[in-house]
């Protein structure tokens, strides 16, 4: 019955296509981890079903954002609420907020009952290059959130996005988010989608926050 059950929503996810524009090595080492077969499923891609997108083609402005992740306990209250706390959103260069970054990481053992992996404890040395553009939110100066984007053709996959621990129950992940959003509409490049993982094998939790933030599960054929 679970098979069944599994198959039907499989059969109502919206099937797009989304263009990676691949021109360079990084582009084609993620088109082939989007791309290849399952660890678990051999027999499907592994990033092509209940992928968790936003369509960004559907606004113009962050406004038009908000106004679909309004109401109570949605992302527009929340990113409201924390703006008049007093948290601020900038770009940042990671390899300079080494310190912070991982003081965020370590304040919690586990998210999402899953242990931190064990590179989330360490110094990294962040890429900087078009690919990769680094967000996070501030209060009193100091950072209490992150998230890493990475794009590749029409799309921008989140790579990373954490909060301290002391800060969570505030919102400041959906600030964070929406204030990601806005800056991406304000660039003068194309992006149509924003990727967020998977909605199939998240927890509850984790679909309902991605769901606050407007991400919706698709079947993905990834286009080079």
């Amino acid at each position: 019955m679970k098979i069944i059950s599994v198959l039907k929503k499989i059969s109502k996810l919206e099937k797009v296509t989304v263009s990676l524009g691949v021109n360079d090595d990084e582009g084609k080492i993620l088109f082939k981890s989007l791309n290849r077969f399952h660890p678990k499923y051999i027999f499907i891609r592994n990033k092509t079903i209940g992928v968790s997108l936003l369509n960004l083609s559907e606004f113009r402005t962050n406004e038009d954002y908000l106004v679909t992740v309004s109401g109570k306990n949605s992302t527009a209250y929340y990113s409201r609420k924390c703006l008049k706390d007093g948290y601020i959103f900038r770009i940042l260069d990671p390899n300079k907020f080494q310190t912070e970054i991982l003081t965020i990481n370590s304040s919690q053992t586990e998210r999402q009952g899953i242990k931190m992996a064990a590179s989330y404890l360490h110094h990294l040395n962040y890429p900087d290059n078009h690919h990769h553009f680094y967000g996070g939110l501030f209060l009193n100066n100091e950072l209490v959130a992150y998230i890493w984007f990475v794009e590749q053709g029409e799309m921008v996959l989140v790579n990373r996005i954490l909060g301290h621990a002391a800060h969570l129950k505030k919102g400041i992940m959906y600030l964070l988010f929406s204030s990601s959003i806005k800056f991406i509409l304000k660039q003068k490049i194309k992006i149509n989608w924003v990727m967020y993982d998977m909605f199939f094998g998240a927890s509850e939790g984790l679909k309902l926050f991605k769901t606050r933030l407007g991400f919706k599960p698709y079947f993905v054929g990834w286009k080079k």
